[in-house]
């Protein structure tokens, strides 16, 4: 699928950790920590995020709207075994699932949502209060995070 310059120049650019199995970017890094990478001009000069290019290089084609989801949690892993396509609503969920969103409910300083919600106070005291941003708290308040909608409909 990729000409063999492009296959070449992308395994320079990862180490293989033989603790986790991760091949590890060692290359350009974008926002988050991602990879990437440009493929080279027999292959049309391309950018990718690296993890999206390993996997279209060495599984197939990334279907329509999915993204390519890390099952190792190492946004600058390539390794194809630890890469899996997924929705955005499943990437999102296996995030918060594992805690790694900016906040979640194991984050929430020093408050439960329940509080948050039900606080007299502005987003911007709370936020004063709590160590957070009021668009933090405007976002609990407003079911903006998947576990504030339990929250909103009486589950715990």
């Amino acid at each position: 699928m990729f000409s063999k310059k492009t296959m070449c120049s992308f395994a320079a650019k990862y180490e293989i950790n033989a603790e986790s199995g991760c091949w590890e970017w060692s290359a350009s890094l974008a926002r988050g920590g991602y990879g990437q990478f440009a493929t080279s001009k027999l292959d049309g000069g391309k950018w990718y995020r690296a993890h999206r290019f390993a996997y279209e290089a060495f599984v197939g084609p990334i279907p329509g709207e999915c993204v390519v989801m890390h099952k190792c949690d190492n946004p600058r892993c390539v390794n194809p075994d630890h890469l899996e396509v997924g929705t955005q609503a499943e990437n999102m969920q296996d995030r918060d699932k594992k805690g790694r969103g900016k906040w979640n409910r194991r984050q929430l300083p020093g408050s439960s949502a329940e509080e948050i919600i039900s606080s007299p106070a502005s987003n911007k005291e709370l936020a004063r209060q709590l160590g957070c941003s009021p668009a933090h708290i405007w976002k609990v308040r407003n079911q903006k995070y998947a576990w504030t909608r339990d929250v909103r409909a009486g589950a715990k």
